[in-house]
């Protein structure tokens, strides 16, 4: 894992006014979390690469993620969720928050992927804009199971 990673018995962790950049693994290149809770608050995650998936950052198996008044922007994964991926647990992204300009090579989500009976919910003056999925779907958002949309802007390259 990248710069943080944390699991087990549902811990919650919390970031705040943080930048968290330019780190490197085969999951969650900045961040990965598992089996527990992760707020991020008026934070940077960025320029961060996963070989495989989560970019940026990458929650599973039960993670529960908010992300508010943040931005997740330049992450490269090359399999799924070139900004942020999460996997059975739920992704809040809210109040401003901004995923812009992130990448994934060979899979789907170049901004976000929220996959395998998870709940992604995007409310209060989002951005997911100029992110691209080359070789798979979802330049903005790819979604496998239940999505809500309030108050989100889609720009070019940020289609759902």
């Amino acid at each position: 894992m990248g710069w943080l990673g944390r699991s087990g018995d549902h811990h919650v962790m919390t970031m705040s006014n943080i930048t968290v950049h330019s780190n490197y693994a085969e999951t969650g290149g900045g961040v990965r979390v598992k089996v527990a809770s992760l707020a991020i608050t008026n934070s940077a995650v960025h320029h961060n690469v996963a070989s495989w998936s989560g970019g940026g950052l990458q929650g599973d198996l039960g993670a529960n993620v908010s992300i508010s008044n943040s931005t997740i922007y330049g992450n490269f994964a090359n399999q799924a969720g070139g900004g942020v991926m999460v996997s059975s647990g739920l992704l809040a992204v809210a109040d401003g928050s901004r995923i812009r300009h992130n990448r994934v090579m060979n899979g789907w989500g170049g901004g976000v992927l929220v996959t395998d009976i998870a709940l992604l919910t995007i409310s209060n003056g989002c951005s997911i804009v100029n992110n691209t999925g080359t070789g798979g779907a979802g330049g903005g958002i790819a979604v496998g199971y239940v999505f809500e949309l309030q108050g989100l802007q889609f720009g070019s390259m940020g289609r759902l």
